[in-house]
């Protein structure tokens, strides 16, 4: 979604709303935020027998030596 697309407030549909530093939004209206927070990430979710496991990487790990 591009920056400062919003004309409409997508909780209440209030005109307007407010960006600020074109990485959020915020409707003065009914308080929805919206950040605007692109990040590479990566995860998997493994089930055995009801238990689970989450397992997940960044953006941050990468390059550092470490496997993405």
């Amino acid at each position: 979604m591009a920056t400062n697309s919003f004309r409409f407030c997508p909780t209440c549909a209030a005109a307007g709303g407010e960006w600020m530093n074109n990485r959020e939004y915020r409707c003065p209206s009914c308080g929805f935020r919206f950040f605007q927070n692109v990040a590479a990430a990566c995860g998997v979710l493994i089930e055995h027998e009801g238990r689970f496991l989450f397992l997940g990487t960044t953006w941050r790990f990468c390059g550092s030596g470490r496997e993405c």
